[in-house]
């Protein structure tokens, strides 16, 4: 996996976990023990003028698309599963932020926890990563974007 081999360059700990089944949305984990605030979902937003750019944030908040309007001073849209396909070449819960080319906002949230499961390019894996070295592969925002409850 494709993944593995950008892991394996930067000397990055992770583990990738095979499931029988594909796994789309962190609701997914749930029967295999895994809690939504261990996953760190990507979700990818179109800018009205057709940009896109990508949010992570744990997988028990959602994304308050006026925060992430506020930032980047642009109003967004949750991308379609057509668009998140045509932006990234990957499918839905397939998203890693190691395997897409565009700006990155990650939720503070996110570096709570020292390992949480990620897209790992695949449906039927996930990949086992502590946040805080994404940061020695990709470049990314550390914001406030998730709806306060």
């Amino acid at each position: 996996m494709k993944v593995e081999e950008i892991l394996k360059k930067h000397k990055i700990e992770y583990k990738i976990v095979k499931h029988d089944r594909q796994v789309i949305k962190s609701t997914d984990l749930e029967n295999k023990n895994v809690k939504k605030e261990d996953v760190c979902k990507t979700i990818i937003l179109k800018t009205r003028n057709g940009k896109y750019l990508a949010v992570c944030i744990k997988g028990e908040d959602r994304i308050d698309t006026k925060k992430v309007r506020e930032i980047i001073e642009k109003k967004v849209d949750v991308a379609s599963h057509e668009s998140v396909e045509k932006s990234t070449g990957l499918k839905v819960g397939e998203i890693c932020p190691l395997l897409i080319n565009m700006p990155i906002i990650m939720d503070k949230k996110v570096f709570d926890k020292d390992k949480l499961h990620f897209g790992s390019g695949n449906l039927y894996h996930d990949l086992i990563i502590n946040p805080k070295d994404l940061e020695k592969v990709i470049k990314f925002k550390i914001c406030d974007v998730r709806k306060d409850e």
